[in-house]
């Protein structure tokens, strides 16, 4: 404890205000202390001292029923808090929450949408594959299509640029609507595809997959002859 360590300097004839300098106390606050010390009374502050709780028992209570809620952040809180008469600030409310409830913000993870059919589902195909061997996988294709946007803008949290100025820090250039292009592809136990672009505006039929995704792309890859090296396209 500062105050003990403060006495203990003064008794072993340190000056007060080398004390002060010392421990980065104000010098009339090691004078109070050692006055304190020699009238043998206590130097821990006394019951009921310091600064009073800025939040009522009322927001305590909405704080509190917040806990586990989704869309409580400590903005939207202090904003309904006010306006129902209760001046709690953004950081009061946050104090509160960490320091008195002893809870910590959490951003909720994202995670696919599995239907009850879908589990099922899933469920019946593990069960008709549980004794597969491996040489039974490598009959299986895995494949599947995906947007990607170009011109895509990075991440402003994690595209920062250290410099002495904003103007030395080259602008990053939007396109109001960015272009988007759909592409495919497939891996086995043989090989990965190569990606097949599909065109902008066109339509994935049936007979466009089996023609131009499955006849040409995916055909070239499992026509290879060895499990390694670049693919050889066979002439259509």
């Amino acid at each position: 404890m500062i105050r003990s360590q403060a006495v203990g300097m003064l008794q072993a004839g340190s000056s007060q205000k080398f004390v002060s300098l010392k421990l980065g106390v104000n010098i009339r606050t090691v004078q109070r202390w050692w006055r304190l010390f020699k009238n043998d009374l206590t130097l821990e502050n006394k019951g009921g001292r310091g600064r009073k709780s800025s939040i009522s028992k009322v927001a305590k209570i909405v704080i509190t029923k917040s806990i586990g809620k989704k869309r409580q952040s400590v903005r939207g809180l202090s904003k309904k808090l006010k306006l129902k008469g209760h001046s709690v600030s953004q950081s009061t409310v946050y104090r509160y929450l960490t320091k008195e409830k002893g809870v910590k913000s959490y951003k909720r993870q994202r995670q696919p949408l599995i239907t009850e059919k879908n589990m099922a589902a899933r469920l019946k195909f593990c069960k008709e594959r549980v004794n597969w061997t491996a040489n039974d996988w490598k009959n299986i294709l895995f494949t599947d299509e995906s947007p990607f946007e170009l011109n895509h803008p990075p991440n402003r949290k994690n595209d920062c640029v250290w410099a002495r100025n904003a103007l030395d820090v080259e602008p990053v250039q939007m396109v109001k609507f960015p272009k988007k292009i759909q592409v495919w592809g497939m891996m086995s136990h043989r090989a990965l595809s190569e990606l097949h672009f599909i065109p902008v505006g066109q339509t994935v039929s049936a007979e466009y997959y089996v023609s131009e995704i499955l006849g040409r792309t995916l055909m070239s890859t499992m026509n290879r002859k060895r499990e390694r090296g670049t693919v050889v396209r066979e002439k259509c």
